[in-house]
Formats: structure tokens, sequence, C-alpha cells
């Protein structure tokens, strides 16, 4: 009697963790449409079928590597807010860093949480899930981050400090998306000027002396 053939992944034979790296710089790249299956095995250094035989679908591909991005995001908030060092100076360096760095590379490619939110929407409902816990992640440890602010005197603001790090996660994503264009010294500027709008005569101070490069989050 015959049996079905099952259409289940098999075990790969490579390097499954680079290949996962693979596609997210593909998804980034290209975003979930443009990276087609023939753009992702390319990219990845494998065949069609070997994708496929792996992981299913470019979907569950998709969501791998997504999932993945976010893992290591979700850890590298909880690790800022953890930082022992002065609130507004880690705040800064994360800000700048983020969209800096974007704005040096050549392709520009962006964020992929980011770039998935503007294309995708809430129409791919396991992606919104995973972009929701990415963005709760960070919210959470900026509105940490602010609320230290404030009690070390470098920051002057009412309200919730969560739905304060909820607005600053959200300009961030814009500051991103304008990284495409401007120049890292315009991004700069951009940072300290919405930093500064919350500042202290202390935190202004501060903020003055890590943009002459003389301040360390410390």
């Amino acid at each position: 009697m015959g049996h079905a053939r099952s259409m289940s992944p098999r075990p790969p034979a490579f390097d499954e963790a680079a290949v996962i790296d693979a596609a997210i710089a593909s998804f980034t790249r290209h975003g979930y449409e443009g990276a087609d299956a023939s753009t992702l095995a390319r990219e990845a250094g494998l065949s069609r079928s070997s994708l496929y035989n792996s992981f299913g679908s470019r979907e569950a591909l998709f969501l791998r590597a997504l999932g993945e991005y976010s893992r290591r995001g979700v850890a590298e908030a909880e690790a800022l807010a953890a930082h022992p060092g002065r609130a507004l100076a880690l705040l800064r360096t994360r800000l700048l860093e983020s969209v800096q760095a974007q704005a040096r590379e050549g392709s520009r490619d962006g964020c992929l949480t980011v770039n998935v939110g503007v294309e995708l929407g809430r129409s791919m409902p396991e992606a919104a899930d995973i972009i929701d816990a990415d963005r709760e992640a960070w919210v959470r440890a900026y509105g940490a981050l602010l609320e230290r602010a404030k009690g070390e005197g470098d920051l002057v603001f009412d309200g919730d400090p969560l739905a304060l790090g909820a607005a600053l996660h959200t300009l961030l994503a814009g500051l991103r998306v304008a990284a495409r264009t401007q120049t890292p010294s315009e991004l700069g500027r951009e940072v300290d000027a919405l930093l500064g709008t919350w500042a202290s005569d202390a935190g202004r101070t501060l903020l003055g002396e890590l943009s002459q490069g003389q301040g360390e989050a410390r």
C-alpha cells in the first residue's frame, strides 16, 4: 500500500543560521514582494529546491528571518535598558547609531521591521505579531531610560514615560526612513534637536558635550 509523500521541510544540509542571515539581508534589501524565491536562493547560495525543501515556503522563510531579526532586537533593547550608564547619553547613542550607520551604508537598506511595517502593514498577521513584540520591547526600553534620565536631572517632561517611549520609537522609525536620503550630520542635528526639546539645563550641557565628542555614556 502506498504512502502519501510528506511535504514537511527536510533537515538542512547547510549552515541554517547563515541562510537566515542571508534571508534577513535579502528581505531588508528587496522587501517581501521583491525577494522572490530565485533571489533568496541566489543570495543564500542555495538552489530553489533546497530552499523549499528546508523551509517549506518563501513565507515560512520570511517569518523565520523576521523572527530572528526581532529576537536580536529584543535582546538589544533589554541590554540597553539594563546598561548602567547615564540614560540621556545612552538614548542619544542608540538613536544616532541607528540612523547614522544606515545613512553611511551604500545601499541604505534600512531596518527590516520598519521596512516590513511600511510594505505590509497588518496584511500578514504573523509578521504583524512579530513586529508588535519587537516594538513593545523597544518602547519598554525607551520608557525606562526616559524615566531614568528624568530622575538623573537630564530631562524634564510630564506624563507617562512609556507613552513618551512609544512616541520616541515612532520618531525613530521616521528617522530611519529619512536616513535613506539624508547625511549622518543632518541626522545627528535632528537627534540632538529632538532630545533637546525635553532636556533640562544639565541635559542640554550633556548633549552639547556629546555632540563635540567630549562626553561618554557613563
